[in-house]
């Protein structure tokens, strides 16, 4: 897969989200969940990227595009790292990918690259048992005693994130995740952005309203 197929299938993904009106004070939702289903939410491990939600998207709710002969532009800052080099622009346009997935998105003709002109191999195996066997060899485990030696680090390593939205206004930026001390904690150990709980009604039953500061990113 080129780069350009690689990164409409991010663009696609990207209509997760919907556009934030950098000029607006008033309340603005980030996540769009009535039109764009989540399991056509993808991210892609080996890359870094940003997603520029003031741009509009260019994929309707079933990912075909809206506009053929025109630009996505909310993939930004796409970036391939080869050793000690960051590859972008024409640098990256030369490379070419092999992305593993499940066959459901392999096959699915939906985002860009997929379908079965675009299958480089196909293992009888489910995604499950694959990882399975590598948390078992990179762990030590032993099936005779069901113990290991180690542990896996399963930490995210925050390869993509928002392009933060430069303006003077006060922004009000918001989604909504579940309403539990378990959520809460989550969000409080896991954010890279500035985040609060709002009291203010959630559109879903059991769910909890909070901002999201889209200008700045946490240093850590």
């Amino acid at each position: 897969m080129n780069p350009k197929r690689l990164k409409e299938w991010l663009e696609c993904s990207a209509n997760q989200f919907k556009q934030i009106d950098p000029n607006s004070t008033e309340p603005q939702s980030l996540v769009e969940r009535e039109k764009h289903r989540t399991y056509n939410f993808d991210s892609i491990e080996g890359v870094s990227y940003q997603i520029d939600v003031t741009q509009p998207s260019n994929y309707d709710n079933d990912c075909k595009k809206l506009n053929a002969d025109g630009v996505s532009k909310r993939i930004v800052n796409l970036t391939y790292t080869k050793g000690d080099t960051k590859l972008q622009g024409e640098e990256l346009a030369e490379q070419d990918f092999i992305v593993v997935t499940n066959n459901y998105r392999a096959y699915g003709s939906k985002f860009a690259g997929t379908g079965k002109d675009h299958i480089v191999a196909d293992y009888a195996i489910e995604n499950r048992q694959v990882l399975i066997d590598y948390i078992k060899e990179k762990s030590g485990y032993r099936a005779e005693t069901g113990e290991s030696s180690s542990e896996v680090d399963t930490a995210a390593d925050n390869n993509w994130d928002f392009k933060n939205i430069e303006t003077d206004i006060a922004l009000d930026i918001r989604f909504e995740t579940q309403d539990s001390k378990k959520a809460a904690e989550f969000v409080e150990a896991n954010k890279r952005r500035a985040m609060k709980k709002l009291d203010a009604k959630a559109k879903y039953p059991g769910f909890a309203v909070y901002s999201i500061n889209m200008k700045k990113i946490i240093e850590k």
